[in-house]
């Protein structure tokens, strides 16, 4: 295993030349959506979690959401290097792709829940994956998307996406809490001079569904199993946010 982590852009690119993915005529535009941050130290690439509003609309019909086969969709993280979206056929809830060299990237569906909607002509579900990926090196993220259905077109219009990398303790990968509307994701934290291999800290992010969108509402520091016998002191308490 590599010492050094991957970059986003070299993760792209290696899906790009490695993956053959059916596109369509679509785009998938994706825009960052700004979010408070740890108080610890990030190394030069800083928080591995994001948000991200995206426009990504499918060609299909649908009457419901619950008409939409999550199990057997083809699903869009990522454009490749021409800003097109690079699409995975999902069967049964899961892809994958090996090579000869031992390289593989694969996909996993682990749940999908109903939102509830603050506009009755819209329906709304969270759908969560976890993606595996080594070459090089590796990579273990999640990845949660809200589909949007209104008007019989289904739309990507949210995604949160972060890095499972941290070597524990691990939380439950799909942390919805229907009753409080809210969503938990823990990403590795790497500090200056972490390795790949060796994450000090993660960060444990929530969001909440408002009817329209997901917010960010905290976040949280903690030590990893690696980091915990170096950080004997307590952590940051975790951060509210200061919303509009």
């Amino acid at each position: 295993m590599s010492s050094q982590i991957l970059p986003r852009w070299t993760q792209v690119l290696f899906r790009y030349f490695m993956i053959p993915c059916a596109l369509w005529p679509v785009s998938l535009h994706v825009t960052s959506v700004s979010a408070q941050t740890s108080g610890v130290p990030y190394d030069s690439e800083g928080p591995r979690f994001h948000m991200t509003s995206s426009s990504y609309a499918y060609p299909s019909g649908f009457g419901s959401i619950h008409d939409v086969d999550f199990e057997n969709l083809k699903v869009t993280f990522w454009n490749d290097k021409n800003g097109r979206p690079m699409l995975n056929q999902l069967k049964n809830g899961g892809w994958e792709i090996r090579f000869r060299n031992g390289a593989y990237d694969s996909i996993c569906l682990r749940a999908v829940h109903s939102l509830r909607s603050a506009d009755p002509g819209r329906q709304y579900a969270l759908a969560v994956y976890e993606e595996d990926n080594a070459g090089g090196s590796s990579s273990q993220d999640g990845i949660a998307q809200v589909f949007e259905l209104a008007d019989e077109r289904l739309t990507v219009m949210e995604q949160i996406d972060w890095d499972l990398h941290y070597g524990g303790p691990y939380g439950p990968l799909d942390d919805f809490d229907e009753k409080a509307n809210t969503f938990t994701v823990r990403s590795a934290h790497y500090q200056p001079g972490d390795g790949h291999c060796c994450v000090s800290w993660f960060d444990v992010v929530t969001y909440r569904w408002d009817g329209w969108g997901f917010n960010e509402t905290s976040i949280q520091t903690e030590p990893s199993n690696y980091g915990r016998p170096r950080h004997k002191a307590s952590p940051p308490k975790p951060i509210p946010l200061h919303m509009p």
